[in-house]
């Protein structure tokens, strides 16, 4: 993963490709189906981050994601991945406390990133397919459903984006626009 500075005190680390460590093949699955526009992307895509804040109540959420397209589809199938248990550590973390870095989704930010998944497409023309989730690690103490929710979005406009893929300044363009959000 590559390591970008948002500024002094907000770090983000981000891949164009699904980090294999994190990956949650063995998992529930929340999904939900919207109706596609008439937008098309024909190239499978992947995209994930780590998100690093000022040390406070919410501060850390890793989220990835992969868009795969249908051709001729209707549709655009939403999956997000999760555990009831999350008990494995993930030590190459950014977080201030690495001990308490669980590697995963948990149930209990997961009805925040298929919510916000669904609201976004109510703004944004969804193209047919599927984006899958399946890709995320959360701190025990230092993550939220608001951060989740934030982090949904800069994936989903990352991922989906025209530009594909979104140079450096971009994506701390996007990522600044969707944590004004916090304030």
């Amino acid at each position: 993963m590559k390591l970008l500075e948002l500024d002094k005190t907000k770090r983000i680390r981000i891949s164009f490709e699904n980090v294999s460590e994190l990956i949650m093949s063995n998992s529930n699955k929340l999904k939900s189906e919207l109706k596609a526009g008439t937008r098309h992307i024909t190239e499978s895509r992947s995209f994930t981050i780590e998100l690093l804040l000022p040390f406070h109540a919410s501060y850390y959420a890793v989220l990835g994601a992969k868009y795969v397209p249908v051709t001729g589809g209707k549709c655009l199938l939403i999956e997000v991945r999760y555990s009831d248990t999350n008990t494995e550590i993930y030590e190459n973390t950014l977080s201030y406390n690495k001990k308490t870095v669980f590697k995963g989704l948990s149930n209990e930010y997961v009805d925040s990133v298929l919510k916000t998944s669904i609201d976004y497409f109510q703004n944004n023309i969804p193209p047919s397919g599927k984006t899958i989730f399946d890709v995320a690690a959360f701190c025990e103490v230092g993550s939220s459903p608001l951060l989740f929710k934030i982090i949904t979005k800069i994936v989903l406009e990352i991922l989906l984006n025209e530009q594909y893929p979104v140079s450096d300044d971009v994506i701390k363009n996007i990522c600044d626009r969707y944590l004004q959000e916090r304030l």
